[in-house]
Protein backbone atom coordinates (compact mmCIF):
# COMPACT_ATOMS: atom_id res chain seq x y z
CA UNK A 1 0.00 0.00 0.00
CA UNK A 2 2.94 2.03 0.76
CA UNK A 3 4.56 2.12 -2.49
CA UNK A 4 1.06 2.17 -4.45
CA UNK A 5 0.24 5.66 -2.34
CA UNK A 6 3.84 6.79 -2.88
CA UNK A 7 3.63 6.31 -6.82
CA UNK A 8 0.63 8.39 -7.03
CA UNK A 9 1.43 11.52 -4.63
CA UNK A 10 4.23 12.19 -2.42
CA UNK A 11 2.27 11.90 1.02
CA UNK A 12 3.82 12.70 4.19
CA UNK A 13 4.17 9.66 6.59
CA UNK A 14 3.15 9.77 9.71
CA UNK A 15 4.42 7.16 12.84
CA UNK A 16 1.82 7.95 15.06
CA UNK A 17 -0.91 6.24 16.79
CA UNK A 18 -4.14 6.98 14.77
CA UNK A 19 -7.73 6.99 16.18
CA UNK A 20 -11.42 7.79 14.92
CA UNK A 21 -10.89 11.20 14.24
CA UNK A 22 -7.60 10.80 12.43
CA UNK A 23 -8.49 8.10 10.39
CA UNK A 24 -11.57 10.23 8.82
CA UNK A 25 -8.11 13.09 8.12
CA UNK A 26 -6.43 10.39 6.44
CA UNK A 27 -9.60 9.32 4.27
CA UNK A 28 -10.21 12.97 3.29
CA UNK A 29 -7.07 13.17 2.27
CA UNK A 30 -6.77 10.09 0.41
CA UNK A 31 -10.05 11.31 -1.72
CA UNK A 32 -8.35 14.34 -2.21
CA UNK A 33 -5.51 12.64 -4.14
CA UNK A 34 -6.32 9.53 -5.29
CA UNK A 35 -10.30 9.89 -5.78
CA UNK A 36 -12.96 8.06 -4.45
CA UNK A 37 -12.23 4.59 -6.64
CA UNK A 38 -8.43 4.31 -5.74
CA UNK A 39 -9.22 4.77 -1.86
CA UNK A 40 -12.01 2.53 -1.83
CA UNK A 41 -8.96 -0.38 -2.62
CA UNK A 42 -6.56 1.57 0.31
CA UNK A 43 -9.58 0.83 2.63
CA UNK A 44 -10.00 -2.45 1.80
CA UNK A 45 -6.37 -2.66 2.74
CA UNK A 46 -6.65 -0.65 5.76
CA UNK A 47 -9.44 -2.95 6.88
CA UNK A 48 -7.86 -6.01 6.31
CA UNK A 49 -5.04 -4.77 8.99
CA UNK A 50 -7.58 -3.42 10.96
CA UNK A 51 -9.36 -6.54 11.44
CA UNK A 52 -6.46 -8.65 11.78
CA UNK A 53 -4.33 -6.66 14.73
CA UNK A 54 -7.68 -6.35 16.68
CA UNK A 55 -7.32 -10.68 16.64
CA UNK A 56 -4.08 -10.68 17.08
CA UNK A 57 -4.35 -8.42 20.04
CA UNK A 58 -7.25 -9.91 21.72
CA UNK A 59 -8.59 -7.46 23.65
CA UNK A 60 -10.73 -8.34 26.68
CA UNK A 61 -12.53 -5.94 29.42
CA UNK A 62 -12.15 -6.75 33.15
CA UNK A 63 -13.66 -4.90 36.12
CA UNK A 64 -9.76 -4.26 37.31
CA UNK A 65 -9.27 -2.19 33.62
CA UNK A 66 -11.69 0.48 35.30
CA UNK A 67 -8.85 2.66 36.68
CA UNK A 68 -10.70 5.42 39.05
CA UNK A 69 -9.19 9.04 38.33
CA UNK A 70 -7.01 9.54 41.52
CA UNK A 71 -8.42 13.20 41.80
CA UNK A 72 -11.65 12.49 42.12
CA UNK A 73 -11.73 11.91 45.91
CA UNK A 74 -10.65 15.93 46.53
CA UNK A 75 -12.38 17.25 43.63
CA UNK A 76 -15.74 15.84 45.32
CA UNK A 77 -15.18 16.72 48.97
CA UNK A 78 -14.53 20.80 47.20
CA UNK A 79 -17.70 20.58 45.48
CA UNK A 80 -19.37 19.59 48.60
CA UNK A 81 -18.17 21.98 50.60
CA UNK A 82 -18.45 24.77 47.93
CA UNK A 83 -22.19 23.27 48.21
CA UNK A 84 -22.74 23.20 51.89
CA UNK A 85 -21.27 26.85 52.23
CA UNK A 86 -24.08 27.56 49.50
CA UNK A 87 -27.13 25.93 51.27
CA UNK A 88 -25.71 27.96 54.63
CA UNK A 89 -26.13 31.44 52.19
CA UNK A 90 -29.44 30.16 51.31
CA UNK A 91 -31.02 29.55 54.96
CA UNK A 92 -29.82 32.52 56.11
CA UNK A 93 -31.67 34.41 53.27
CA UNK A 94 -28.05 36.13 51.58
CA UNK A 95 -29.05 33.50 48.06
CA UNK A 96 -32.34 33.16 46.65
CA UNK A 97 -33.62 29.38 46.10
CA UNK A 98 -33.51 29.69 42.11
CA UNK A 99 -29.88 31.18 42.25
CA UNK A 100 -28.88 28.34 44.87
CA UNK A 101 -30.00 25.49 43.04
CA UNK A 102 -27.95 27.46 39.59
CA UNK A 103 -24.89 27.96 41.24
CA UNK A 104 -25.24 24.39 42.63
CA UNK A 105 -25.50 23.07 39.26
CA UNK A 106 -22.90 24.77 38.01
CA UNK A 107 -20.62 23.45 40.76
CA UNK A 108 -21.49 19.77 40.25
CA UNK A 109 -21.12 20.49 36.19
CA UNK A 110 -17.85 21.91 36.54
CA UNK A 111 -16.58 19.04 38.52
CA UNK A 112 -17.93 16.26 36.44
CA UNK A 113 -16.17 18.35 33.69
CA UNK A 114 -12.63 18.44 35.25
CA UNK A 115 -13.12 14.17 35.79
CA UNK A 116 -13.83 13.82 32.62
CA UNK A 117 -10.52 15.63 30.99
CA UNK A 118 -8.28 14.02 33.06
CA UNK A 119 -9.73 10.63 32.33
CA UNK A 120 -7.30 10.48 28.98
CA UNK A 121 -4.38 12.02 30.72
CA UNK A 122 -4.95 9.22 33.57
CA UNK A 123 -5.01 6.43 31.40
CA UNK A 124 -1.83 7.16 29.78
CA UNK A 125 0.26 7.72 32.96
CA UNK A 126 -0.84 5.11 34.50
CA UNK A 127 -1.46 2.09 31.51
CA UNK A 128 -1.63 3.16 28.08
CA UNK A 129 -2.85 -0.09 26.83
CA UNK A 130 -5.33 -0.51 28.98
CA UNK A 131 -8.45 -2.25 27.27
CA UNK A 132 -10.94 0.71 27.96
CA UNK A 133 -8.65 3.34 26.40
CA UNK A 134 -7.40 1.60 23.53
CA UNK A 135 -11.01 0.47 22.74
CA UNK A 136 -13.00 4.14 23.62
CA UNK A 137 -10.41 6.79 22.81
CA UNK A 138 -9.40 5.11 19.42
CA UNK A 139 -13.40 5.26 18.42
CA UNK A 140 -13.73 1.81 17.79
CA UNK A 141 -16.25 0.82 20.95
CA UNK A 142 -17.95 3.68 23.40
CA UNK A 143 -16.98 7.36 23.66
CA UNK A 144 -15.92 9.60 26.83
CA UNK A 145 -19.07 10.45 28.05
CA UNK A 146 -19.52 6.60 28.87
CA UNK A 147 -16.06 5.72 29.52
CA UNK A 148 -16.90 8.92 32.39
CA UNK A 149 -19.64 7.63 33.99
CA UNK A 150 -17.41 3.79 34.49
CA UNK A 151 -14.72 5.68 36.45
CA UNK A 152 -15.80 9.13 37.07
CA UNK A 153 -19.16 9.75 38.13
CA UNK A 154 -22.13 9.26 37.46
CA UNK A 155 -22.82 13.30 37.20
CA UNK A 156 -26.53 15.44 37.43
CA UNK A 157 -29.58 13.85 36.85
CA UNK A 158 -33.04 15.00 35.98
CA UNK A 159 -36.19 14.83 37.74
CA UNK A 160 -39.61 13.49 35.66
CA UNK A 161 -40.63 16.82 34.74
CA UNK A 162 -36.96 17.90 32.54
CA UNK A 163 -35.31 19.49 35.60
CA UNK A 164 -31.98 19.34 36.23
CA UNK A 165 -31.56 17.73 40.39
CA UNK A 166 -28.89 19.84 41.92
CA UNK A 167 -27.67 17.11 44.29
CA UNK A 168 -25.62 14.10 41.59
CA UNK A 169 -24.97 10.87 42.08
CA UNK A 170 -21.33 10.80 42.84
CA UNK A 171 -20.42 7.44 42.53
CA UNK A 172 -19.73 5.62 39.12
CA UNK A 173 -20.19 1.95 38.07
CA UNK A 174 -17.07 1.25 38.72
CA UNK A 175 -17.71 1.48 42.24
CA UNK A 176 -21.50 0.36 42.18
CA UNK A 177 -24.42 2.35 42.99
CA UNK A 178 -26.47 2.44 46.15
CA UNK A 179 -30.12 1.55 45.71
CA UNK A 180 -31.68 5.30 45.64
CA UNK A 181 -29.20 6.02 42.74
CA UNK A 182 -29.60 3.21 40.74
CA UNK A 183 -33.86 4.21 41.02
CA UNK A 184 -32.77 7.78 39.83
CA UNK A 185 -30.37 6.75 37.04
CA UNK A 186 -31.88 3.59 35.86
CA UNK A 187 -35.77 3.71 36.46
CA UNK A 188 -38.06 4.24 34.06
CA UNK A 189 -40.44 7.49 33.94
CA UNK A 190 -43.06 5.61 35.71
CA UNK A 191 -41.38 4.35 38.57
CA UNK A 192 -39.10 7.45 38.61
CA UNK A 193 -42.75 9.70 38.89
CA UNK A 194 -43.65 7.11 41.86
CA UNK A 195 -40.39 7.79 44.11
CA UNK A 196 -40.95 11.45 43.11
CA UNK A 197 -44.29 11.02 45.19
CA UNK A 198 -43.31 8.53 48.41
CA UNK A 199 -39.76 10.39 48.83
CA UNK A 200 -40.95 12.33 51.76
CA UNK A 201 -42.45 9.16 53.48
CA UNK A 202 -40.02 7.42 56.05
CA UNK A 203 -40.32 3.99 57.42
CA UNK A 204 -38.99 4.10 60.67
CA UNK A 205 -40.75 0.73 62.22
CA UNK A 206 -40.37 -2.43 60.91
CA UNK A 207 -43.69 -3.71 62.78
CA UNK A 208 -46.75 -1.37 61.86
CA UNK A 209 -48.67 -3.29 65.00
CA UNK A 210 -51.69 -4.06 62.89
CA UNK A 211 -53.61 -7.17 63.70
CA UNK A 212 -55.02 -7.25 60.11
CA UNK A 213 -53.69 -10.02 57.73
CA UNK A 214 -54.85 -12.45 55.13
CA UNK A 215 -55.75 -15.91 56.16
CA UNK A 216 -53.70 -18.68 53.82
CA UNK A 217 -54.46 -22.76 54.47
CA UNK A 218 -53.63 -25.65 52.46
CA UNK A 219 -57.37 -25.92 51.31
CA UNK A 220 -57.92 -29.29 53.00
CA UNK A 221 -54.96 -30.73 50.95
CA UNK A 222 -55.22 -29.13 47.86
CA UNK A 223 -52.12 -26.92 48.32
CA UNK A 224 -48.98 -28.88 48.55
CA UNK A 225 -46.81 -28.30 52.10
CA UNK A 226 -44.14 -27.06 49.48
CA UNK A 227 -45.96 -24.23 47.95
CA UNK A 228 -47.71 -22.97 50.88
CA UNK A 229 -44.73 -22.42 52.31
CA UNK A 230 -43.01 -20.55 49.75
CA UNK A 231 -46.43 -18.04 49.67
CA UNK A 232 -45.13 -17.29 53.31
CA UNK A 233 -41.34 -16.14 52.25
CA UNK A 234 -40.79 -12.73 52.51
CA UNK A 235 -43.77 -11.66 54.22
CA UNK A 236 -44.56 -10.80 57.63
CA UNK A 237 -47.00 -13.02 59.29
CA UNK A 238 -49.20 -12.25 61.94
CA UNK A 239 -47.82 -15.31 64.14
CA UNK A 240 -45.62 -17.66 65.34
CA UNK A 241 -45.48 -20.44 63.18
CA UNK A 242 -45.27 -23.85 64.67
CA UNK A 243 -44.36 -27.22 62.38
CA UNK A 244 -45.71 -30.26 64.90
CA UNK A 245 -44.79 -33.94 63.49
CA UNK A 246 -47.30 -36.93 64.69
CA UNK A 247 -46.25 -39.99 65.27
CA UNK A 248 -48.93 -42.73 65.37
CA UNK A 249 -48.72 -45.88 67.37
Amino acid sequence: MEVLMAERANLVFHNNVIGGTAIKRLISILIDHFGMAYTSHILDQVKTLGFRQATATSISLGIDDLLTIPSKGWRVQDAEQQSSILEKHNHYGNVHAVEKLRQSIEIWYATSEYLRQEMNPNFRMTDPFNPVHIMSFSGARGNASQVHQLVGMRGLMSDPQGQMIDLPIQSNLREGLSLTKYIISYAGYLTRRLVEVVQHIVLRRTDCGTIRGISVNTRNGMIPERILIQTLIGRVVADDIYRFTVHCR
